[in-house]
């Protein structure tokens, strides 16, 4: 099953850091935006002051001849402003003041002069002023005072449209949000670009984590790359090669373990197989001293002869049986038939039940699918349990082992004796480590948890279930062996 890194994250991520650039990217704009039409009305302000004080020039020097009666005409003021306004088409109104406020000249229509703002500034200082009139729109007017050297002669009010100024500032603001959207969407796919190969990065991680296993080897760092992804993946890497070791330590460590106890349990097994070789070795004493009194006789020759091949091939078989348990072997698995590896802890112990005259009952059904295991170890188990059952019981006890396939297709096992069953404040404590309620010497305390990780190795599990001076029954359960993990092995 392949995991992936939840895709939100992505779109989180895209979220919070494409918000932050565009309140960005607005207050950049805007910042820009004051700047420049502040920069543009400062310069239309110096444009109309500059316009005005050339005209308020020519302005003062006519009011100049006016007084010394150079001029040859009383309208020469309005004929002056109005040649002038004509002169260009941003001028809406021209208005002239003597020192008294009275009006001099005017062009543009009375209308204009209706609702003026006042500038509150000193007559004797320019000043300019942006409103919007009734009658011409936006306009900046510039309030101009006429002065020589001694005198002040009046004023002069001269009005340019502002609409065109603020068309500029529209397109300008348009242009601008339009910029800005521009980056704003060309930095966003880049943050999308940057931020999806980080988190394919990530999302790689996090599948070779999840495909690692300590039963699995290192995977190859692909990953070059020397940012931190690329450092998080060589660390990883290090750490999969010291789990690797580790493990393979340990395994190392547990087949001492397994192979001790496996000795453990031939030695307490010496007696019995001792006994079991020893009767068929007197059989053949005997038939050889038969054989010695009457060679003669080719008939009984013949008979013990006969006897005496089958004592020592029963030999052998205990021989070969005990040697094929002690040896180390392969810790390798595969298909096991699960009533094979039982039957053959029966015969070992063959012995141990007739000495104790114990009634071994097998219940094992028939045809049952083979389990993914080893077999000597699964052996190592089952001897275990029925030797502890042995243990626990009397003269004339009682043992029953059992197999079948329950409705979920796993293979359960039990033993099952009728002995002096586990106290309960120890049942807990049956499969720790060195942990046993035997006589010293007769056993190692490692059995039941070297069982246990047997079982647990071969992806089973194993219950105890007792009663004090009553019965015990260990739980055996086992997965079956699938066609995939056959075909594998």
């Amino acid at each position: 099953m392949k995991k992936r890194a939840p895709s939100s994250l992505q779109t989180r991520i895209l979220l919070l850091v494409g918000t932050v650039v565009i309140l960005l990217m607005i207050v950049l704009s805007f910042a820009l935006l004051y700047n420049w039409q502040k920069m543009m009305l400062s310069s239309e302000n110096q444009n109309a002051l500059a316009y005005t004080r050339a005209f308020s020039v020519a302005v003062r020097d006519a009011m100049i001849q006016k007084e010394n009666d150079l001029l040859p005409t009383e309208g020469y003021l309005d004929n002056y402003v109005a040649n002038f306004m004509s002169g260009d088409p941003r001028i809406r109104y021209i208005a002239i003041y003597d020192d008294n406020q009275n009006l001099l000249a005017l062009a543009g229509g009375s209308d204009a002069l209706q609702d003026i703002p006042r500038i509150t500034k000193s007559r004797h200082e320019p000043a300019t002023l942006i409103y919007e009139n009734d009658y011409f729109g936006w306009v900046i007017e510039t309030v101009y005072p006429i002065m020589t050297a001694k005198k002040h002669w009046g004023t002069v009010r001269l009005a340019l449209e502002t609409e065109s100024i603020r068309n500029q500032m529209r397109e300008g603001f348009i242009y601008l949000v339009i910029l800005t959207a521009i980056l704003t969407l060309i930095l966003l796919l880049l943050l999308h670009v940057l931020i999806g190969r980080v988190l394919r990065s990530l999302r790689d991680f996090v599948q070779m984590m999840y495909e690692t296993t300590l039963m699995t080897s290192p995977a190859k760092n692909v990953v070059q790359s020397k940012d931190e992804i690329g450092l998080l993946h060589e660390h990883f890497h290090s750490l999969q090669i010291r789990l690797k070791q580790s493990q393979d330590n340990l395994n190392f460590a547990q087949q001492q373990v397994f192979h001790a106890e496996r000795l453990a349990s031939i030695g307490r097994l010496a007696a019995g197989i001792a006994h079991e070789i020893n009767n068929p070795i007197n059989g053949i004493k005997n038939c050889l001293y038969a054989i010695n009194k009457s060679p003669s006789d080719e008939t009984q020759t013949r008979e013990y002869l006969q006897l005496i091949d089958e004592g020592l091939g029963n030999v052998s078989t205990i021989v070969q049986k005990l040697l094929n348990f002690g040896r180390r072997q392969s810790t390798s698995v595969g298909p096991v038939n699960i009533n094979d590896q039982i039957q053959n802890v029966v015969d070992l112990l063959a012995y141990s039940l007739r000495e104790k005259e114990i009634d071994l009952e097998l219940n094992l059904e028939k045809e049952l699918p083979p389990i993914r295991a080893n077999g000597q170890l699964l052996q190592e188990v089952y001897l275990n349990l029925v030797m502890n059952s042995i243990d626990a019981l009397s003269k004339d006890g009682r043992i029953i082992i059992s197999t079948e396939q329950d409705d979920r297709g796993k293979i359960i096992s039990k033993v099952h004796d009728f002995g002096s069953g586990i106290p309960e404040g120890q049942i807990l404590n049956i499969f720790d480590p060195f942990f046993t309620t035997k006589e010293i010497g007769k056993g190692t305390g490692l059995g039941l948890s070297v069982s246990l990780g047997i079982v647990h190795s071969f992806g089973g599990t194993i219950e105890v279930a007792s009663e004090e001076d009553v019965e015990t029954t260990f739980t055996l359960t086992f997965p079956v062996m699938t066609e995939n993990e056959s075909t594998a092995g």
